[in-house]
C-alpha cells in the first residue's frame, strides 16, 4: 500500500509539469510578432490578426527564404480572421501570409518533442556545418543532404547521403552571401 501510495504522487508530481500552452503568433501590418515562436508538440498556436488581411500557411524552406506563396500541404490557418491550430511533429515550420510574402511577411515556428516524449530519451545529433564565413570548404556533421542556393534562389550546389563528417568544397563559389540546406534546415553561408 505504501509503494502504490508512492507511486501516485510520484506520478502525479511528473505529470502536473505536463500542460499544454496557448502561443500567440500576431499578424501586424506586414510582419509576424514573434519572428520566430517556440512552441511543443501538442502546444495552440493562436494566429492574432491584428490589422489587415492575413493568413499563415506552411512552405517548404526554399520558399521561405525566396518569398514565394507555395503552400506545402501542411497547415494553412486563416484568412483575416483569428485561428487556433496545434502541430504535432517537431520540427521547424516554415509560415508566410500568403497576400503579403513579397513583402517580406514571415515567420518560423520551432516545435520541440514535449518533456516525456519518447524522442527525448535519445538526444538528437545536431546538424550543422563550419566554419562560417569560409572561403575554401565546411564541413557538415549528421546531415544526409545538401542544397546550397544563391541569394536570388538558384541552386548552385546538391549532394545526398552525406557521410556523418563530409568536407564540401566551395571553392568555386564567388563571395557573397548564400542559403546552406542541410535535410530541412536553413542557414545562411557566407563564402569570402
Amino acid at each position: 500500500m505504501k509503494n502504490l501510495f508512492i507511486t501516485s504522487v510520484l506520478l502525479t508530481f511528473c505529470f502536473s509539469g505536463i500542460s499544454q500552452t496557448t502561443y500567440t503568433l500576431e499578424a501586424y501590418d506586414h510582419y509576424f510578432s514573434p519572428d520566430t515562436l517556440y512552441v511543443q508538440v501538442g502546444d495552440t498556436i493562436e494566429l492574432d490578426v491584428i490589422t489587415g488581411y492575413h493568413n499563415a500557411v506552411e512552405v517548404d524552406s526554399i520558399d521561405w527564404v525566396n518569398e514565394v506563396n507555395n503552400p506545402n500541404g501542411g497547415f494553412n490557418a486563416g484568412l483575416g480572421e483569428p485561428v487556433k491550430f496545434t502541430i504535432s511533429t517537431p520540427g521547424t515550420y516554415y509560415n508566410i501570409c500568403g497576400p503579403h510574402v513579397g513583402m517580406g511577411m514571415k515567420s518560423i515556428i520551432i516545435v520541440n518533442p514535449g518533456p516525456l516524449s519518447v524522442e527525448n530519451e535519445k538526444p538528437a545529433q545536431e546538424i550543422r556545418f563550419f566554419p562560417n564565413p569560409a572561403s575554401e570548404t565546411i564541413t557538415t556533421n549528421n546531415a544526409n543532404k545538401i542544397s546550397i542556393y544563391s541569394i536570388t534562389g538558384e541552386l548552385v550546389f546538391a549532394k545526398m547521403n552525406l557521410k556523418s563528417s563530409e568536407v564540401i568544397d566551395i571553392s568555386s563559389l564567388t563571395k557573397g552571401v548564400y542559403f546552406i540546406v542541410l535535410d530541412n534546415r536553413t542557414e545562411k553561408l557566407i563564402v569570402n
